[in-house]
């Protein structure tokens, strides 16, 4: 699994024993935890190799899923964050002209954030605007943003 979220890469054994210790194989977890660490530049990539970039010790590694989620959740832009805290009051799913009537933000305004927070792979859209609804990726990220 992790070879398959870096891109079928190769990676160093200490990448390997630090992602086996901290998500103990929860395959959700692993992915969060990879993302989270690039977003955080822990890992990189050199050539066709991922390594960690930093020395761990005394780092600060999110150490449970709801840490790993919220370290994401922190590195975003703050008005996206807000849009994402405003969907998470709402449900699990919510559609694009609640969220717009809540928040009182331009469709254009919205958008933007809304392209961070998919980007970010943290809330997924379907339909197709103006009829989207935006989805958390899973329902543990919804609960740990709300």
């Amino acid at each position: 699994m992790v070879s398959s979220l870096l891109g079928n890469l190769s990676f160093d054994a200490d990448l390997e024993n630090l992602i086996t210790d901290k998500t103990e194989g929860n395959p959700f977890f692993i992915e969060e935890f990879i993302k989270s660490s690039m977003d955080l530049k822990i890992i990189e990539r050199k050539a066709d190799q991922y390594y960690l970039s930093k020395n761990i010790q005394g780092l600060s590694i999110p150490s449970s899923i709801q840490d790993v989620i919220m370290a994401r959740v922190d590195t975003l832009a703050e008005d996206a964050k807000k849009v994402l805290q405003t969907g998470s009051v709402i449900e699990r799913e919510f559609d694009f002209k609640l969220i717009k009537h809540v928040t009182g933000l331009s469709d254009k305004e919205l958008l933007k954030h809304f392209l961070i927070l998919k980007d970010s792979e943290l809330i997924y859209e379907r339909g197709i605007f103006p009829n989207s609804a935006f989805v958390f990726k899973h329902a543990l990220t919804r609960e740990v943003v709300y």
